[in-house]
């Protein structure tokens, strides 16, 4: 009897600081990477270290799933 294997999951977590440029870049490649996995296969947590920097406004209105 073959073992069932099960899905993989991983979480990439991206540290950022008054940045939002190159994290706007990160996401979205990140974005089409995780597309070509099974669904819920892949968690992205953003850490925003600045105080300075609108990361959290630009991370809701850009990806708002």
């Amino acid at each position: 009897m073959a073992a069932s294997v099960k899905p993989v999951r991983f979480t990439v977590v991206v540290p950022t600081r008054h940045r939002n440029d190159t994290l706007l870049k990160c996401l979205m490649r990140l974005r089409v990477a995780a597309a070509q996995l099974p669904a819920g296969s892949c968690d992205i947590i953003v850490s925003d270290d600045g105080t300075l920097t609108t990361a959290q406004a630009m991370v809701a209105e850009q990806f708002p799933e």
